[in-house]
């Protein structure tokens, strides 16, 4: 008996969360269209074939906190399609050499609004602090 199921497939899709907030997958459907609704990003349908080895799937420098790798059931092939994960490489937001930031998570704080509220608000407290001062 033979240990190859004779399929030899794996194509598969890659998703990345760009988001606001943290990425669910909660009734959701394995669509592209129900995947960019709720902020996940297709980064690409891959199709592996039956060849072994690394592929790279992220040429377009998309940055996230949240992936989804899943078998992709193509329309041209048995629709068996299985694979393994070795290893998965990536970079930190502080090796982005582009600066573009990470997906997903939420939103930063801009910091010149920030101080500037700050600013309005230690004004209004002298403003206080001088009326009950008189």
């Amino acid at each position: 008996m033979s240990g190859n199921t004779g399929y030899g497939d794996s194509d598969f899709s890659v998703y990345a969360y760009t988001g606001a907030g943290v990425g669910t997958l909660a009734g959701l459907t394995y669509t592209d269209a129900s995947m960019a609704t709720a902020g996940w990003t297709l980064v690409g349908h891959h199709s592996g074939g039956s060849s072994t080895g690394w592929k790279t799937i992220n040429d377009t420098d998309i940055y996230s906190s949240y992936w989804l790798i899943g078998a992709n059931n193509g329309t041209n092939d048995s629709k068996k399609d299985a694979f393994k994960l070795l290893k998965v490489a990536g970079t930190t937001c502080t090796d982005n050499p582009g600066g573009n930031g990470c997906g997903g998570g939420g939103g930063q704080v801009p910091e010149p609004g920030t101080l500037l509220l700050l600013g309005a608000g230690l004004f209004g407290l002298t403003r206080t602090l001088r009326r009950s001062a008189n």
